[in-house]
């Protein structure tokens, strides 16, 4: 679901169970930012305008919907957003029993992953649930910014590293920071 808009080889993504303030991805081949949907600034990640120009361009026409795909999609929690670079996969691969992935993060190392919880709490992701079959053909997402399944199913590379955060298993030179990404 998360690709909102696509922009030749840049995209817009929303995430399900992402942190807040509301915001979106802008993805390209050799960036990744996140743009709150409030005043379409930069949370995180760089890039330069001419690489996010159009993609901020419909999202200042397209705000409305923005909130509204927001709404849909997140948790109420609040999470606070770091400003640190946001992780990209390597690889994954899917465990034999239960719903983890075994995530290689970019030149960080590898974590395990227990993504039951958002999987059993959001409907987009239950043909994961419903067909293990699916679950393990996870494969790494265009920019290594997602992990992605069939039919349009993917969950955001800085929700698994929280979850790894979370679950004790980010790489250890990270393990002192919590969900402190890289």
């Amino acid at each position: 679901m998360p690709t909102i808009q696509r922009f030749g080889s840049v995209t817009i993504r929303m995430y399900p169970g992402d942190h807040r303030p509301p915001h979106f991805h802008i993805v390209g081949p050799d960036f990744q930012i996140v743009i709150g949907i409030a005043d379409l600034a930069i949370l995180a990640g760089e890039a330069r305008l001419g690489q996010i120009a159009p993609a901020l361009s419909w999202a200042e026409k397209n705000i409305d919907l923005l909130f509204e795909m927001w709404d849909k999609l997140s948790e109420r929690g609040q999470i606070i957003m770091n400003t640190a670079p946001l992780p990209r996969i390597s690889e994954v691969s899917a465990s034999k029993s239960g719903l983890v992935l075994r995530v290689c993060w970019q030149g960080l190392g590898e974590s395990s992953v227990d993504i039951g919880e958002p999987v059993r709490t959001y409907r987009l992701y239950r043909p994961l649930r419903d067909n293990p079959a699916l679950f393990a053909r996870a494969h790494v997402g265009e920019y290594g910014t997602d992990v992605v399944w069939e039919d349009g199913i993917d969950m955001a590379a800085d929700l698994l590293w929280r979850l790894a955060a979370q679950q004790g298993t980010v790489p250890a030179q990270f393990a002192s920071g919590s969900d402190k990404q890289p």
